[in-house]
């Protein structure tokens, strides 16, 4: 397993000297005259740290005299020189020898501040400790440990997502629906936390992230932000929440902080939106950037909203927050362009490097930790990127849908070296339809899903949720809609609020329509099925089946477990209100066909905002389910109820005490 070198790093950390081949002496004669031909070989790249000096050697040249360019307005002359930049950021250090004729070389200069004693940590679902990477892998309930390009792998508990390292410990932490534990290297685990857990941390000591917000830690818990991802430094700790308000994001170190809603304006390199989904984060080692990781949602534009249809590249795209964690102020933050959801994010060790992960698309950007331009990147990674990690010199990434850890080589950020590719599983956890599904369900990056891999199933249902945005479709023939959680759903349809899909070999339609992809059908057969109410798309394309049966196991997991149980009278108090008579079932709805017809209500919140079906008159609404209702807001099929109060009172007038019992029932409906 490739590691950061010693020496290189203790050239920059201590002496902070350029390490060009300091066995030889200052050149004395450089071989050439005033006549003669010059060459200049200027010393390898490097990196430097702001405010000390950095010696210069032009041993092996030859000319009459040298000069330097420094990049930054200075200069000076001779063979071996010195400077200090007092500013980070990459400089391009131009040497020339004179001669007849003269010679240029150029080498770069990466200045960085200092990395702190003990760097920031952050939660991944890929993490380097020691010699050993550990990935999570939630199907399998397991995690694997990877040394010398050997996998032992662990049982561990219910879904485990967020793992993480510390500095003096040897245990590794993970997070899952069922606690928080530490695993040992031998697979020994230790109970931590019980309960729903998103991230962890080991940052003086041990905190974890429930999925409610609740943030458990060394002094006890506190409220913080429900949220997936944890960043750690010098005992402070932060996280992003990860489904965001209308207009502005949440990121959370004690204070609630807002990042800024792009303004746009929406363009073919750039749209406006929220972020959203913010599923990455870390620190840059010096200790004064942080990043946060999602996706830019665009719900201000749509024919309702503001008389404007969306194309395939201006609904959703990746986003990356930059914040200065002292101040609270976003700084300069990179566009992405043909990228979907950022998934994963890792600075190098010593801060000049920013590597960013986008799940669908398949490929990691590499960009400078300072100006955030892209100075290299890897194409075609793998499925399902959502973890990366580096020692300075090696990139690991974790593709999760394929089961596999992949290394580059770092040091040629452009050539993409791979230098290994390790298959984490001896058999598969999932059914083959399944897991293609699984697959496909994510993967923005095949041009059948979409077009210049910006969009994907994912991209709105995170794991099979909802992303809590309410978007317009009008131009879907259907208005503005809530998304709806896949694993809230009834597995046999009708599916959408307006039952406008009849199986779920109808989202042929919004990727072909909406997303850009040549779809998954062949034209012929699409020619004759477009229609979404009439002949199935069921038996005719093997992805679209595999889609499909996806789906329906998201829907047979079901959603997240409510963070409290209902009482006991549940059922009794959700009849007695009424509610019952439409949402019946252990789904908590009615959804069914009546023949060729869906089963819909027409409850009065229809509104000119609610749109049509299909592109006719709507008649009413399909019942949506009760499971999971604590973390789906907003409510309503567009979106007008905030909260639970406001969406059953959108249904009946109930005194107070009736009110909340109501809301108390439905919050741990389906526990």
């Amino acid at each position: 397993m490739a590691q950061l070198s010693g020496d290189w790093r203790g050239c920059v950390a201590a002496a902070l000297v350029a390490c060009s081949n300091p066995s030889q002496t200052k050149p004395t004669d450089t071989g050439a005259g005033d006549g003669a031909p010059a060459e200049a070989l200027a010393p390898d790249d490097r990196i430097a740290v702001v405010g000390e000096s950095v010696s210069l050697d032009a041993t092996g040249s030859t000319g009459s005299a040298f000069s330097w360019d420094f990049d930054d307005g200075s200069s000076a002359e001779g063979a071996v020189v010195e400077h200090a930049w007092t500013a980070p950021g990459s400089y391009r250090v131009r040497l020339t020898a004179e001669g007849a004729p003269s010679d240029r070389d150029d080498l770069v200069v990466t200045v960085v501040y200092p990395p702190l004693d003990v760097a920031p940590v952050a939660s991944s679902r890929l993490v380097l400790h020691g010699e050993q990477l550990y990935a999570a892998l939630p199907d399998f309930d397991q995690v694997a440990i990877v040394k010398a390009g050997v996998v032992s792998r662990y049982d561990v508990c219910d879904r485990p997502v967020s793992l993480a390292a510390g500095v003096d410990d040897p245990r590794v932490l993970v997070a899952c629906r069922d606690g928080v534990f530490a695993l040992s290297e031998d697979g020994t685990l230790e109970s931590i936390y019980t309960g729903d857990f998103t991230a962890v941390l080991m940052q003086g000591g041990i905190w974890g992230l429930q999925r409610d917000g609740m943030l458990h830690g060394p002094s006890g818990v506190q409220a913080a932000l429900p949220g997936r991802v944890l960043v750690g430094s010098d005992g402070a700790v932060s996280t992003a929440a990860f489904k965001s308000p209308v207009d502005h994001g949440l990121w959370w170190d004690g204070t609630e902080h807002r990042l800024v809603r792009d303004p746009g304006p929406d363009s073919d390199t750039n749209t406006r939106g929220t972020p959203n989904l913010l599923d990455a984060g870390a620190m840059r080692p010096d200790g004064g950037l942080l990043v946060w990781g999602g996706l830019k949602s665009n719900t201000e534009r749509g024919l309702f909203v503001e008389g404007t249809a969306f194309a395939h590249d201006n609904a959703v795209r990746a986003v990356l927050k930059t914040v200065d964690p002292f101040t609270g102020e976003e700084q300069v933050a990179p566009l992405f362009d043909n990228r979907d959801a950022v998934s994963a994010v890792a600075f190098t060790p010593m801060g000049d490097k920013l590597l960013v992960a986008h799940r669908g698309a398949r490929v990691v950007d590499i960009l400078d930790a300072y100006s955030m331009q892209r100075v290299g990147g890897f194409q075609n990674v793998g499925l399902g990127l959502d973890g990366i990690v580096t020692d300075g010199t090696t990139v690991w990434v974790l593709a999760s849908h394929e089961r596999s850890l992949i290394s580059f080589d770092l040091t040629q950020a452009n050539a993409q070296v791979e230098l290994d590719r390790v298959s984490l599983v001896d058999e598969e956890a999932l059914s083959a339809d399944v897991l293609l599904g699984l697959q496909l369900f994510h993967d923005s990056g095949d041009p059948r899903m979409a077009a210049d891999a910006y969009i994907s199933c994912a991209s709105c249902h995170p794991d099979g949720e909802e992303d809590g945005r309410v978007w317009d479709f009008t131009q879907r023939g259907e208005g503005l809609r809530n998304t709806q959680s896949l694993r809230a759903m009834p597995p046999s349809g009708p599916f959408h609020w307006t039952a406008n899909f009849d199986e779920l070999q109808d989202f042929e339609n919004d990727i072909r329509l909406h997303q850009g992809g040549t779809g998954y059908l062949t034209d012929d057969d699409w020619a004759e099925l477009e229609e979404p109410l009439e002949d199935p798309k069921a038996g005719r394309s093997v992805e679209l089946d595999a889609l499909a049966a996806y789906m329906r196991h998201l829907a047979e997991e079901g959603p997240p477990p409510d963070p409290a149980p209902a009482p006991v009278d549940a059922v009794a108090v959700l009849s007695e209100a009424g509610c019952i008579e439409c949402h019946s079932g252990p789904r908590g709805t009615d959804a069914a066909w009546d023949g060729d017809d869906p089963v819909v209500h027409d409850v009065g919140t229809l509104t000119e905002a609610s749109g049509s079906r299909v592109g006719a008159s709507i008649e009413g609404l399909r019942t949506p389910p009760l499971v999971g209702l604590s973390h789906s807001a907003p409510y309503l099929h567009d979106g007008s109820a905030a909260t639970l109060e406001a969406a059953v009172e959108a249904h009946v007038d109930l005194e107070w005490e009736a009110l909340t019992a109501v809301v108390e029932a439905l919050r741990g409906f389906g526990d």
